[in-house]
């Protein structure tokens, strides 16, 4: 719709060019005839999901990635990466998309536990998020020390990434 092309040109290609340092496509004919399939269910969509809060904010930074923050391609991945129904997925895709808004105070997705990061994805995504998905998002914080502490092992019988470690942490 017009009214929805305004707002994420207002409020989402601005961060999308400063991240990516090039312009998104105009919506194709197909993606508009496509928007009510990306709209989200009435408000209750991962309540009783098991699995949607898992390696929560690990897992929305692959996905956002993977999809470059785009929808539905943003929500099929969380759907697929979290064991949820494509509208709990559609929920999270959308908060992963509401947070392009956010890339600068996220540290374009490295410091989702910062000050300025939780208040700008508080204010901007989680009221929408949780309108669509009738859950909170968890504390970024506690979803980052299960990583921390799981990661001490992460390069542990893994060959080659040691290979030419110096040159390629420059």
């Amino acid at each position: 719709s017009e009214a929805c092309q305004s707002c994420t040109n207002e409020k989402c290609v601005p961060s999308f060019e400063a991240c990516a340092g090039v312009t998104p496509p105009a919506p194709t004919a197909s993606i508009a005839a496509n928007t009510s399939q990306v709209t989200t269910s009435a408000g209750d969509a991962c309540v009783g999901q098991t699995g949607w809060d898992a390696d929560f904010t690990e897992h929305m930074h692959t996905c956002g990635l993977r999809s470059g923050g785009a929808m539905p391609v943003a929500g099929r991945c969380m759907a697929s990466t979290q064991g949820v129904s494509a509208d709990c997925g559609n929920c999270l895709g959308h908060l992963i998309s509401c947070g392009r808004q956010c890339a600068t105070q996220c540290c374009l997705g490295t410091c989702p536990a910062s000050e300025a990061c939780q208040s700008c994805t508080n204010d901007k995504c989680v009221p929408s998020f949780e309108e669509c998905a009738g859950v909170t998002p968890p504390d970024p914080t506690s979803s980052l020390l299960s990583m921390r502490t799981s990661a001490g092992q992460a390069c542990v019988g893994q060959t080659g990434w040691d290979t030419d470690f110096t040159e390629h942490m420059h």
